[in-house]
């Protein structure tokens, strides 16, 4: 089940981020998925999945299919269009119209 893969990426990563500089990425930029990553539609959506996986693997996972977040493989090719803060970025996966929000340690930025 890929979106399982995804969440425990990304729980894992939400435990160790703070101890992890990685390079900010910025508006603009193209990349690409470096490994599987859990995206969801809203900001507050992905939020509320991390939160509950670190107390509860698998109610995270229930939680981020009701938030209808999906699961995107290694090597998709993504765009960079919003960033708030060093944690997290929304970006538009090749041939999606919306961002989706997912953290930026899963992408390798191109330029």
């Amino acid at each position: 089940m890929p979106i399982r893969v995804a969440l425990a990426t990304a729980a894992v990563i939400a435990t160790v981020a703070s101890a992890h500089a990685a390079k900010r990425l910025e508006v603009g930029q193209s990349g690409v998925l470096h490994t599987t990553a859990l995206a969801c539609p809203t900001l507050e959506g992905l939020q509320a999945v991390l939160k509950t996986a670190k107390a509860d693997f698998d109610a995270g996972l229930a939680k981020g299919a009701a938030e209808g977040c999906k699961s995107y493989g290694k090597g998709m090719d993504i765009f960079v269009v919003e960033v708030p803060n060093a944690f997290v970025a929304c970006i538009r996966p090749r041939g999606e119209k919306s961002c989706v929000w997912t953290t930026q340690d899963r992408v390798y930025a191109i330029d």
